[in-house]
């Protein structure tokens, strides 16, 4: 079965809506990879925060990448080879937090 090709304004309403994921995306995969250097994991505060060059980012979504991979909770995941248990550990720690 044939699909019809996408218009114009599907296309652009496709790019509009995938736009903020790909920003997304850029913003939080440092934060995947290095976030914990910057988490206060350390209770005592013996060991000060490390910063990373690639953690500079600044915004509202820089801001909520911080509060999910930079607070007093670390997850060590991205050396996970099967993506889908990589994908499904990062939906756990992005997505809706239980109350």
């Amino acid at each position: 079965m044939a699909t019809r090709p996408k218009s114009a304004a599907e296309v652009g309403a496709t790019s509009v809506l995938e736009a903020p994921n790909v920003e997304r995306e850029r913003v939080f995969d440092p934060f995947r990879h290095w976030g914990y250097l910057e988490a206060d994991l350390d209770p005592l505060g013996f060991l000060p925060s490390l910063s990373h060059p690639e953690l500079r980012a600044e915004g509202e979504i820089a801001q909520e990448a911080r509060g999910v991979y930079c607070a007093t909770v670390g997850a060590e995941f991205m050396h996970i080879t099967d993506p889908e248990r990589r994908r499904w550990i990062q939906e756990r720690l992005e997505g809706p937090q239980p109350a």
